[in-house]
Protein backbone atom coordinates (compact mmCIF):
# COMPACT_ATOMS: atom_id res chain seq x y z
CA UNK A 1 0.00 0.00 0.00
CA UNK A 2 1.40 3.40 -1.00
CA UNK A 3 1.44 6.08 1.63
CA UNK A 4 0.36 9.62 0.92
CA UNK A 5 2.45 12.24 2.72
CA UNK A 6 0.52 13.82 5.57
CA UNK A 7 0.36 17.61 5.60
CA UNK A 8 -1.00 20.01 8.13
CA UNK A 9 -4.27 21.23 6.62
CA UNK A 10 -3.83 24.35 8.73
CA UNK A 11 -0.67 25.35 6.87
CA UNK A 12 -2.23 24.81 3.48
CA UNK A 13 -5.37 26.75 4.49
CA UNK A 14 -3.32 29.67 5.84
CA UNK A 15 -1.31 29.84 2.63
CA UNK A 16 -4.46 29.79 0.49
CA UNK A 17 -6.36 32.30 2.63
CA UNK A 18 -3.64 34.87 3.37
CA UNK A 19 -1.12 34.29 0.56
CA UNK A 20 1.86 35.12 2.78
CA UNK A 21 5.31 35.74 1.37
CA UNK A 22 6.74 33.15 3.78
CA UNK A 23 5.25 30.90 6.48
CA UNK A 24 7.24 30.33 9.64
CA UNK A 25 5.96 27.42 11.73
CA UNK A 26 7.26 27.05 15.29
CA UNK A 27 6.44 23.54 16.49
CA UNK A 28 6.78 22.08 19.98
CA UNK A 29 6.48 18.29 19.80
CA UNK A 30 4.45 16.71 22.60
CA UNK A 31 5.93 13.65 24.27
CA UNK A 32 9.02 11.73 23.24
CA UNK A 33 7.04 8.54 22.69
CA UNK A 34 4.50 10.30 20.45
CA UNK A 35 7.25 12.03 18.48
CA UNK A 36 8.95 8.68 17.87
CA UNK A 37 5.67 7.01 16.94
CA UNK A 38 4.67 9.79 14.51
CA UNK A 39 8.15 10.57 13.19
CA UNK A 40 7.40 9.68 9.56
CA UNK A 41 4.18 11.71 9.55
CA UNK A 42 5.93 14.70 11.13
CA UNK A 43 8.68 14.38 8.51
CA UNK A 44 6.28 15.37 5.72
CA UNK A 45 3.47 17.35 7.34
CA UNK A 46 5.32 20.68 7.29
CA UNK A 47 5.69 20.79 3.49
CA UNK A 48 3.49 23.90 3.21
CA UNK A 49 5.74 25.90 5.55
CA UNK A 50 8.79 27.78 4.31
CA UNK A 51 10.58 27.64 7.66
CA UNK A 52 10.00 25.08 10.42
CA UNK A 53 11.42 25.82 13.86
CA UNK A 54 11.38 22.82 16.18
CA UNK A 55 11.76 23.33 19.93
CA UNK A 56 12.78 20.69 22.42
CA UNK A 57 10.16 18.03 23.01
CA UNK A 58 7.60 18.75 25.70
CA UNK A 59 8.01 15.97 28.23
CA UNK A 60 4.92 14.36 29.66
CA UNK A 61 4.69 10.84 31.05
CA UNK A 62 7.78 9.73 29.12
CA UNK A 63 10.15 7.08 30.34
CA UNK A 64 13.93 7.40 30.25
CA UNK A 65 13.88 4.85 27.42
CA UNK A 66 11.52 7.09 25.43
CA UNK A 67 13.84 10.06 25.95
CA UNK A 68 16.86 8.09 24.76
CA UNK A 69 15.06 6.89 21.61
CA UNK A 70 14.29 10.30 20.04
CA UNK A 71 15.06 14.00 20.23
CA UNK A 72 14.17 17.13 18.32
CA UNK A 73 17.31 17.04 16.17
CA UNK A 74 16.31 13.59 14.86
CA UNK A 75 12.95 15.08 13.89
CA UNK A 76 14.62 18.07 12.20
CA UNK A 77 16.94 15.78 10.24
CA UNK A 78 13.98 13.71 9.06
CA UNK A 79 12.06 16.83 8.02
CA UNK A 80 15.11 18.14 6.14
CA UNK A 81 15.33 14.77 4.38
CA UNK A 82 12.08 15.75 2.65
CA UNK A 83 13.56 19.03 1.37
CA UNK A 84 11.77 21.08 4.01
CA UNK A 85 13.70 23.90 5.69
CA UNK A 86 13.88 23.03 9.40
CA UNK A 87 15.93 24.15 12.40
CA UNK A 88 16.18 22.86 15.95
CA UNK A 89 16.03 25.82 18.31
CA UNK A 90 15.79 24.26 21.74
CA UNK A 91 14.60 27.23 23.76
CA UNK A 92 11.64 29.50 23.13
CA UNK A 93 13.96 32.50 23.47
CA UNK A 94 16.01 31.18 20.52
CA UNK A 95 12.86 30.78 18.42
CA UNK A 96 11.73 34.29 19.31
CA UNK A 97 15.15 35.78 18.48
CA UNK A 98 15.18 33.92 15.14
CA UNK A 99 11.71 35.21 14.27
CA UNK A 100 12.58 38.79 15.27
CA UNK A 101 15.63 38.69 12.97
CA UNK A 102 13.99 36.99 10.00
CA UNK A 103 10.24 37.59 9.76
CA UNK A 104 9.39 40.31 7.32
CA UNK A 105 6.44 42.20 5.98
CA UNK A 106 3.74 39.90 4.59
CA UNK A 107 5.16 36.84 6.39
CA UNK A 108 2.95 34.67 8.57
CA UNK A 109 4.00 33.01 11.83
CA UNK A 110 2.20 29.99 13.24
CA UNK A 111 2.92 28.41 16.61
CA UNK A 112 1.68 24.88 16.97
CA UNK A 113 2.13 22.14 19.52
CA UNK A 114 2.00 21.41 23.18
CA UNK A 115 2.73 23.34 26.30
CA UNK A 116 3.09 27.08 26.19
CA UNK A 117 4.45 27.56 22.65
CA UNK A 118 1.68 30.11 22.08
CA UNK A 119 3.73 32.43 24.34
CA UNK A 120 6.11 32.92 21.40
CA UNK A 121 3.27 34.38 19.36
CA UNK A 122 2.23 36.70 22.16
CA UNK A 123 5.80 37.92 22.66
CA UNK A 124 6.28 38.41 18.92
CA UNK A 125 3.11 40.50 18.66
CA UNK A 126 4.21 42.62 21.64
CA UNK A 127 7.65 43.09 20.03
CA UNK A 128 6.06 44.06 16.70
CA UNK A 129 3.68 46.53 18.36
CA UNK A 130 6.57 48.11 20.28
CA UNK A 131 8.67 48.35 17.10
CA UNK A 132 5.81 50.08 15.30
CA UNK A 133 5.43 52.58 18.12
CA UNK A 134 9.15 53.40 17.97
CA UNK A 135 9.31 53.51 14.16
CA UNK A 136 5.94 54.66 12.82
Amino acid sequence: MDTIPLRFATLRALRERFNPREIYCAFQPHQYSRTRLLLEQFATCFADADHVLITDIYQCRDSEEDKRAINSQVLVDRIRGNDINALHLAEFSQVLDHLKRNVGKDDLVLTIGAGNICDIGRELVAYSNESQRRNP
